[in-house]
This record gives structure tokens, C-alpha cells and sequence, in this order.
């Protein structure tokens, strides 16, 4: 999952408050990306055992600047349950 999950820099619990990396949003249809989002759930689900209905767009970005990659990456910028 490592690949997938953005690099916090900083997390205070008692606020809730995390800083990470600026990852931009796709810019492909929303269709598209509600898919890859409920695809990204049902694997979460099956890997950890733990049910998220909070992947969808505004959720899911691409990582910039992926070494050795031609394709966009999904990053998980924001994951609740």
C-alpha cells in the first residue's frame, strides 16, 4: 500500500490535523474515478478487513513526479471509515 499512500509530514491526533505533499487531481471523467475509487474500497476490505465508503474523487489524486512510471498513480489523500 505504501506506493499508493501519500507522505505525511506531520500529524497531530488530537487535532486531527495532517500535513503532506501537494498531489494534484485527475482529469479524466468522474465515472472513471468513482470506479477506481469503489475498486480501491473493495480491495481495502478484502486485504485488511476494514469497510471504507470514503474513496471517491475528492479523495483519490495522482502522485507526481513517479520514478520509472509512464502512467499516473492513484494516491489515497484521504481515507476514513
Amino acid at each position: 500500500m505504501h506506493p499508493y499512500l501519500p507522505k505525511v509530514h506531520y500529524h497531530d491526533p488530537k487535532s486531527g490535523t495532517l500535513v503532506m505533499s501537494y498531489h494534484p487531481p485527475f482529469k479524466t471523467s468522474d465515472d472513471q474515478i468513482e470506479a477506481l475509487g469503489r475498486f480501491a474500497g473493495m480491495l481495502l476490505r478484502r486485504l485488511t478487513h476494514v469497510s471504507t465508503r470514503d474513496i471517491h474523487r475528492d479523495n483519490l489524486h495522482k502522485r507526481r513526479n513517479v520514478p520509472d512510471s509512464e502512467n499516473e498513480i492513484a494516491v489515497l489523500i484521504d481515507l476514513g471509515y
